[in-house]
C-alpha cells in the first residue's frame, strides 16, 4: 500500500527529527547479564536520572528524551535485535528479562531507574518493580498485557 500524499510531510518530519539527534553522549556496547546472555544497548546522555527502555528497535525515538540530567538506555532483549543469540530456550523467560534489567542497572551504576514497557514489556517492568521496589523511580506501561 502506498501512503497518500498527506502522510508524507509527517513522515519526512519524523525522519528529520530522528536524523537531527546528535551523537554526542551516545555509547553502544554489550553487557553479559548472566553467563551466555549478551545484551546490546545504546546509552544517550549522562545524567543521574536513568530511564531504561527494552525493545530498542521498536522505540528508537525515545532517545530524544535524553537531557543533561537524564540518561536514556535503550536495549535489545535476549535473542532480539543486536543482542546475542541464546541457544538454551529455558533462558528465554519473563523472569530472565527481569534479571537483565537488574544486571543492566547494576552495570551502569544507577541507584534507581525509571522503566518504559510496551505490551509484554509493560508486564515485565511491573514485575521488575514488584521484585525491586527500592530500585524504581517510575514505570510507564504502554498497552500492557494483564498479569
Amino acid at each position: 500500500m502506498i501512503p497518500n500524499s498527506s502522510q508524507f510531510p509527517l513522515a519526512i518530519a519524523c525522519l528529520m527529527l530522528i536524523a537531527a539527534i546528535p551523537a554526542d553522549g551516545q555509547e553502544t556496547g554489550y553487557v553479559e547479564t548472566v553467563p551466555g546472555v549478551s545484551i546490546y544497548y545504546e546509552k544517550y546522555g549522562s545524567g543521574n536520572q536513568a530511564v531504561m527502555i527494552p525493545n530498542r528497535l521498536f522505540m528508537p525515538e525515545m532517545r530524544t528524551l535524553a537531557r543533561p540530567d537524564r540518561t536514556i538506555i535503550l536495549y535489545d532483549m535476549r535473542n532480539r535485535g543486536g543482542s546475542g543469540r541464546v541457544e538454551d530456550v529455558a533462558k528465554l523467560t519473563i523472569v530472565g528479562d527481569v534479571q537483565d534489567v537488574e544486571a543492566l542497572r547494576e552495570h551502569f551504576g544507577f541507584e534507581t531507574i525509571s522503566l518504559v514497557g510496551y505490551s509484554y514489556l509493560g508486564l515485565m517492568v511491573a514485575l521488575y518493580s514488584r521484585d525491586h521496589p527500592e530500585r524504581v523511580d517510575r514505570i510507564v506501561q504502554i498497552a500492557p498485557v494483564p498479569r
